[in-house]
């Protein structure tokens, strides 16, 4: 039976207070009362009718039979499913052939039977919602009512159909803290209304405890939000990733140098340097991005490849423990004042964590064996390939993979992810090896992440992994949307950048078109798209380009070389990631042009400590930082990369590439120029008709240019252009208004 055949529309009202609030509340007056619905309203209308429906919940010792559309209203078949607080699965069984709810994202697998999942509260207990967020800065306002639980006798009533009117809140129980520490409130009836106004700018916490005039306690409400000039965009400004041990202070002439697959000890202390020294700031960066925390293994093992064990995990993807933080990587307490002293500069802070997989060593591994799949399929060996056992292979023999069967396994990895959001106040995920996890995982993740941390509306940002080959953007797509991911890295985009730009070997005008199909993917689904040059996983972008030998990371690293033409490259290609929309990101040692082949060579040492080190460099790779600085501020500061799915295409061609970015007034126009051209007009969408003004490329404030309106006397047609002078090789022009006031300073 497919979704053509029957349509099922489920309410869930008491689930997430954010997405329902309009559906559950948006007919009531205001300050009317609110009573808790606790109950899973199945609904569902057939094209043909069944003869039997039925819902199948573990706990009942009946299925509970739907009315037939001749007792049900509107014809539709339905009925109120009452379930025990807690998670609870269940699944419909129309004539004997089972399904899952469509319209519940969340579902939970056992042996070869899928059910939905939901969330069920205590429907005894009150609970407070965000009703409307209003103002910025110290102006910020919050106006967050109560629901009322229900008594038991109400919740009988309740579950035979009956009306009921809840149980009062006891306005002198009502305690309101933020960041620890009681707070002004002012409550009306039960509504409470709460100002920022005395607030210093920054992340804090706000929790409320109540009880009801019986003495039922409410739910705590508890949930962060930002108090800060401006609405912030994950999209605005650029997010910079770590790998940890490789932010690593100079050797001594002393200490022994590791080999490129060993540890070399960076910690959370060399962050708080790089923070304090005010190098997040020149680059523009606004997320940092680190990788995993939690306890690994000592020694040497061995690498995919075989051979012998020359692999540590400095990298911090193979998990001994969870709920704890590797002592290798520094302690809590830097871990906390990083995040603390982040937050104070509007910079946001999220962490690596792996699902997928633990190490052998993990507790989890001997107490619960029938959490993991057997030993025997490594992922991409002969019988194992990738493509049919993504879901069931290892890596390596020594990293059991999840089974994801039941509800214990998964909810606890979810649990043990979630736990550095709320243990460390971190504001968001960046979750590894997605597609080696059914979809189901993902979604819970996020689900629990939007009822944990989400209340006041303070989005806590889960970007996943799927790593694809250049056209593989459905599945990419398939573990997006609102109640998934919130966005994922656009490895097809990165590929394309390589093999236009790097490798010289495609036109420029293709990459528009690789940008147009994923938009086609995704756009749908509101995400926000990691656009980047390269990683953890790849080659160094400098290193295609400078066409180093890439053959063997071991044996023959390439060297440090600083060729123009590959920096040249490496700019315009990171130059579009900057400008494009989605969220850019910035892998560290791209801003100085770091060479590197293929894993463990594209991690190598990294140790830039403050921006005056950089002066050190050479006079090209100077350059390369300073550039990758300056537009890294721009995207931060300027309006017009705020609005996050906005871009006009323009004029593109082999070798050069333009589009606008903003809304009317506040626009920016980019070029890309790969090789050098002569000066050429450049068309413009009709709305710039509307005011002839003079441009300035921000790049360098001393180049003027005018747009040009011009008018047809016979059809009194407008047109805009612009006049753009000659470019040279890897050139970039960011061009705003002359008049445009910037909003900050750079």
């Amino acid at each position: 039976m497919t979704s053509a055949f029957i349509q099922i529309l489920s309410v869930y009202c008491i689930i997430f207070p954010i997405l329902m609030l309009n559906a559950c509340h948006e007919d009531q007056p205001q300050r009317q009362a609110a009573v808790r619905k606790c109950a899973i309203a199945i609904r569902y209308q057939a094209q043909h009718t069944p003869s039997q429906i039925r819902v199948h919940t573990e706990g009942r010792h009946a299925p509970l039979s739907l009315l037939d559309p001749e007792q049900g209203s509107a014809g539709l078949w339905g009925a109120d499913l009452w379930l025990s607080p807690g998670w609870q699965a269940y699944y419909l069984d129309i004539d004997g052939r089972q399904f899952t709810d469509p319209q519940q994202a969340l579902s939970v697998k056992t042996k070869d039977l899928e059910k939905s999942l939901v969330y069920v509260p205590n429907c005894q207990e009150g609970r407070w919602f965000l009703v409307k967020k209003a103002g910025q800065g110290a102006a910020l306002k919050f106006q967050i009512a109560y629901e009322r639980g229900l008594s038991p006798e109400q919740q009988a009533q309740a579950e035979q159909g009956e009306d009921v009117s809840g149980v009062p809140l006891d306005a002198g129980s009502v305690q309101v803290q933020i960041d620890g520490q009681s707070y002004p409130k002012q409550l009306e009836g039960e509504l409470l209304k709460i100002s920022a106004q005395d607030l210093d700018e920054g992340k804090h916490w706000l929790q409320i405890n109540a009880h009801d005039q019986q003495g039922q306690v409410a739910e705590v409400f508890r949930a962060p939000f930002w108090v800060e000039p401006q609405k912030h965009r994950w999209t605005q400004g650029l997010m910079y990733q770590i790998v940890l041990d490789r932010l690593s202070p100079p050797l001594s002439n002393t200490e022994e140098i590791p080999t490129i697959a060993e540890r070399w000890g960076g910690q959370i202390d060399q962050v708080i340097e790089l923070l304090d020294s005010g190098y997040f700031e020149t680059l523009g960066v606004k997320t940092i991005w680190l990788s995993p925390l939690a306890p690994n293994p000592e020694g040497l093992w061995q690498g995919v490849e075989g051979g012998i064990d020359r692999y540590s995990s400095y990298h911090g993807y193979w998990a001994k423990d969870a709920r704890r933080m590797g002592t290798e990587w520094g302690s809590e307490e830097s871990l906390r004042t990083l995040v603390q002293s982040a937050h104070a500069q509007g910079i946001r802070i999220i962490v690596d964590v792996a699902l997928n997989h633990v190490h052998q060593s993990h507790p989890y591994v001997q107490e619960h064996p029938d959490w993991f799949y057997p030993p025997g399929c490594l992922c991409g060996r002969p019988g194992c390939d990738w493509g049919r056992y993504i879901e069931t292979c290892r890596f390596t023999d020594y990293l059991p993979d999840l089974r994801w069967e039941g509800l214990d396994a998964m909810y606890q990895q979810v649990d043990d992810a979630l736990w550095w959001i709320e243990h460390f106040d971190l504001d968001g995920l960046r979750v590894d090896a997605v597609p080696m996890m059914p979809r189901r995982v993902t979604r819970l993740l996020s689900a629990e992440a939007k009822r944990r941390f989400e209340g006041l509306g303070t989005r806590h940002l889960l970007i996943g992994e799927t790593f694809t080959g250049p056209q593989e953007w459905s599945r990419i797509a398939w573990y997006l949307g609102p109640q998934a991911l919130d966005g994922q890295f656009n490895f097809p985009f990165m590929w394309g950048l390589r093999e236009a730009i790097a490798w010289e070997s495609s036109p420029m005008w293709s990459l528009v078109d690789l940008w147009k199909v994923g938009e086609s993917y995704w756009s749908n689904a509101a995400a926000l798209m990691g656009s980047f040059v390269g990683n953890h996983d790849v080659s160094r972008f400098f290193s295609e380009a400078a066409q180093h030998n890439l053959s063997d990371p071991w044996a023959y690293p390439p060297e440090q070389s600083e060729e123009d033409f590959a920096l040249g490259r490496l700019w315009i290609a990171s130059a579009l990631t900057f400008t494009l929309p989605g969220i850019p990101v910035l892998y560290y040692g791209d801003e100085i042009g770091l060479a590197g082949a293929n894993d463990p060579d594209n991690r190598r040492p990294f140790w830039p400590l403050t921006t005056d080190a950089i002066t050190e460099l050479s006079p090209p790779r100077q350059q390369h930082f300073e550039r990758i600085a300056h537009l890294g501020r721009l995207r931060s500061c300027l309006a017009a990369f705020s609005v996050e799915q906005t871009v006009d295409f323009l004029a593109n061609d082999d070798e050069s590439i333009s589009f606008v970015r903003g809304r009317r007034g506040e626009e920016v126009i980019i070029i890309i120029q790969r090789q050098a051209s002569e000066s050429r007009l450049l068309k413009l969408p009709v709305h710039f008709t509307e005011s002839a003004s003079d441009w300035i490329n921000v790049l360098d404030a001393s180049e003027l240019i005018t747009l040009q309106v011009l008018s047809d006397p016979q059809t009194e047609q407008k047109a805009a252009q612009i006049l753009l002078p000659a470019m040279e090789d890897y050139s970039v022009k960011v061009l705003i208004r002359r008049s445009q006031q910037l909003d900050c300073t750079l």
